[in-house]
């Protein structure tokens, strides 16, 4: 959707699409029908709106529409992208994007519009990208990769790298990564433990804690124990890690609330998690149900 106005882009998926996966359909809400229709020869596996722009992301390119006329502004080619990786934000008046470079684990930082503007080029990580995420206030933006060891935070305006932070030392599918609304805190999920880092802790000392949800065999709930502290941050070999661990009962998409004081975690059983952020906070993690666990194929979720 962008922003609060009245329109939405959408695209066919999941087991029963109504429609073809290589359009996009664009509904105006304030009307009650679709008032453009954008085909592509091959799928479309991501979207995203931003101020006066609709990026459509492909395997091997982001085409930019301009909005509400929908017309082809840019293209930009991209390294291989089939998890239809990319994040956009905007500076001011204008809106930047980072996209997959030309080569496994480089980020390119292009602004929309600006096409005599070199973008800004950086190699993120050695091997191919599995996460991008950018900052609400854009000036910061997350990378992993495929291996999910290492979350990587580098600035917008530069590419300068800012932060680097150790998940583990064991490879993860890596789901996404989450900023807080106030970028303080990185939420970074993988196949089943969602990891928080604090993006500007400085102090050291302290042990991690970690919040346990197993799933309860007869009601599909779960149960949280440990609390967690922001005021320190861990370094393991010159490397941050995280100051809580959640273990999901099911892979997840995460989001924080607006204040910043829960953790909602959307899982493929079809159930949405709210994690307690708060200081010392032992509460269990509320569950709502959204929809039966064979009826979910794929989600984002976000604040």
């Amino acid at each position: 959707m962008l922003g609060r106005s009245n329109l939405v882009a959408l695209v066919g998926g999941g087991k029963k699409p109504l429609a073809a996966p290589n359009k996009v359909l664009i509904y105006d809400c304030q009307s009650d029908q679709m008032v453009a229709e954008l085909g592509f020869k091959t799928p479309v596996l991501n979207i995203m709106m931003a101020r006066d722009s609709l990026l459509v992301v492909s395997k091997i390119r982001i085409d930019v529409f301009s909005v509400p006329t929908f017309e082809l502004q840019e293209t930009f080619e991209t390294y291989s992208n089939p998890r239809g990786l990319a994040a956009v934000n905007w500076l001011g008046t204008q809106v930047r994007v980072a996209i997959l470079g030309s080569q496994p684990g480089q980020v390119h930082l292009v602004d929309v519009g600006a096409s005599g503007r070199s973008p800004v080029m950086f190699q993120a990580h050695q091997h191919a990208l599995a996460a991008l995420a950018m900052a609400p206030a854009g000036g910061r933006l997350a990378s992993s990769s495929v291996r999910g060891t290492i979350i990587r935070v580098f600035d917008t305006k530069t590419g300068a790298q800012l932060h680097e932070f150790r998940r583990g030392y064991t490879a993860a599918e890596m789901l996404g990564l989450t900023f807080s609304r106030n970028a303080t805190i990185l939420c970074a999920a993988s196949d089943r433990t969602a990891h928080l880092f604090a993006v500007d802790g400085t102090a050291t000392g302290g042990t991690n804690s970690t919040t346990t949800a197993p799933r309860s065999a007869s009601s599909g709930a779960v149960v949280a124990s440990g609390s967690e502290s922001r005021s320190w941050t861990m370094f393991l070999h010159g490397q941050q890690t995280s100051f809580k661990t959640i273990e999901l009962p099911f892979p997840g998409r995460c989001c924080f609330t607006l204040d910043g004081q829960s953790l909602m975690v959307a899982c493929r059983n079809g159930a949405l998690y709210a994690f307690s952020l708060s200081e010392g906070s032992t509460e269990e993690p509320a569950v709502i149900t959204l929809f039966r666990e064979d009826d979910c194929d794929m989600f984002r979720v976000r604040s």
